[in-house]
């Protein structure tokens, strides 16, 4: 009898299964990685556009008539900014005490140094000039408040 060399069936099939695992894992692990720099990237924009409504809520104490806060006032029982304000997202906001909610639109980001923003309906940044306060409208694991957000 000749003596025959290479892989058995039951061979090919572990290997296989093996590497099918390893590819499973790896897509696994890549698409965790790239929802947690989703959310980085989020609250990183969140962070500048606190720093920039701090500066323009300055600005706007010290000479109110030259200084105007900016962004679309938005009035939480009678919204007609055109954004989308979400059922969830209206709720957060109203747990802020005496808030004074703008919307800032793409261009005024831009004027202060915000770029690469997608600003549309359903996905933008709502702050608060009394609190300091930033909201997303999208959310990140269901929270809309940047001082939420972990």
């Amino acid at each position: 009898m000749k003596k025959e060399s290479g892989l058995t069936i039951i061979a090919l099939v572990i290997i296989i299964v093996a590497v099918g695992i390893i590819i499973f894992a790896g897509l696994q692990y890549a698409k965790k990685y790239i929802s947690k720099q989703e959310v980085e990237d989020t609250k990183a924009t969140m962070l500048a556009i606190q720093t920039v409504i701090t500066n323009i809520q300055n600005k706007h104490i010290v000479d109110e008539e030259n200084n105007p806060l900016e962004g679309v006032n938005l009035n939480l029982e009678d919204n007609t900014t055109g954004y989308n304000i979400s059922e969830k997202l209206k709720e957060s906001m109203q747990t802020q005490e005496n808030a004074n909610l703008y919307i800032l639109n793409k261009e005024e980001l831009q004027k202060h140094g915000v770029n690469d923003v997608e600003i549309n309906e359903t996905k933008f940044f709502v702050v608060d000039y009394n609190s300091g306060e930033i909201f997303y409208s999208l959310g990140v694991d269901g929270k809309y408040k940047l001082s939420e957000i972990e």
